[in-house]
């Protein structure tokens, strides 16, 4: 047991029935105003469920992968794509289905984060589960007053009768029809560092290749000049690269410098210095 872990048993842990209920409120409070405010909010009572069910699904597997390369693979698309397929033609519906599918795993992620800041620490743990709760609550609240402002103050504002056809986005007459291609690039790209790791194994480098990182990454890259990509490439090359070999470079030379100097023979700078200053 680490040290850190040993000193934070001094507190009160929170118990695991406090997150449960906590779930199970919230996702039953969830479908009784979806089915209460059924035509503003547009999505029924399984699209909650479903949507909750990815959230739990890929909560584990991108928590793996920000704990290992502090990158958080996003699912905002992929729950747009999935409720856009199964129940076109709801705008809300779609809104609603990534918050609750993505938005939900999202904020489970960062409270996860937060709680191992407060680990390091030394914070009571429900200190922390209160702290969190609170702020979750007074975010819900605003966030909901200002949806309901914008609905009720936005003439024709989500109107499914104002829809253009064939959806102008991402569908087959969409202005980015072609980036649905990337969704194959991105199921295809991990067995390509598979197969060449497997055909050069000498090549150790290639297996530190994470294709869910590079690829997730991109998002940070904003739609114009890519410059903190380019600053972070230089600075990360100059340091790793250049200033690896100067320092093996240095280290050599003087290494090299005292295994001469210390030869027998050879007079020692003391002995020089003690000359002189004789």
């Amino acid at each position: 047991m680490d040290i850190h872990t040993k000193l934070m048993r001094r507190y009160k842990q929170v118990p695991e029935w406090w997150f449960t209920c906590i779930l199970l409120v919230n996702i039953a409070a969830t479908i009784f105003t979806c089915q209460y405010f059924k035509d503003q909010l547009q999505l029924p009572w399984w699209g909650v469920l479903l949507a909750c069910a990815l959230a739990i699904f890929f909560t584990l597997p991108v928590g793996v992968i920000t704990a290992m390369a502090n990158q958080t693979p996003a699912l905002n698309v992929i729950t747009e794509f999935i409720i856009g397929y199964i129940y076109p033609g709801y705008p809300v519906a779609n809104i609603l289905f990534k918050v609750y599918g993505f938005i939900s795993m999202k904020q489970g992620i960062i409270f996860l984060l937060d709680f191992k800041l407060g680990h390091y620490m030394k914070i009571p743990p429900r200190a922390m589960f209160m702290a969190q709760v609170v702020g979750a609550i007074v975010v819900a609240l605003v966030h909901l007053r200002t949806a309901w402002w914008l609905m009720d103050t936005i003439p024709d504002i989500c109107d499914r009768e104002l829809l253009p056809a064939g959806s102008p986005i991402f569908g087959d007459l969409g202005h980015y029809s072609a980036i649905n291609w990337f969704f194959l690039v991105g199921a295809i790209a991990p067995f390509i560092v598979w197969l060449a790791n497997k055909a050069f194994p000498v090549r150790e480098w290639i297996r530190l290749i994470t294709m869910p990182v590079l690829l997730g990454a991109t998002v940070q890259m904003p739609p114009a000049t890519a410059i903190n990509y380019t600053s972070w490439i230089i600075a990360g090359f100059c340091r790793d690269s250049l200033l690896t070999d100067t320092i093996e470079v240095g280290g050599v030379a003087i290494t090299t410098y005292y295994q001469v100097h210390s030869m027998p023979g050879w007079p020692s700078w003391r002995s020089s210095c003690t000359c002189v200053w004789e």
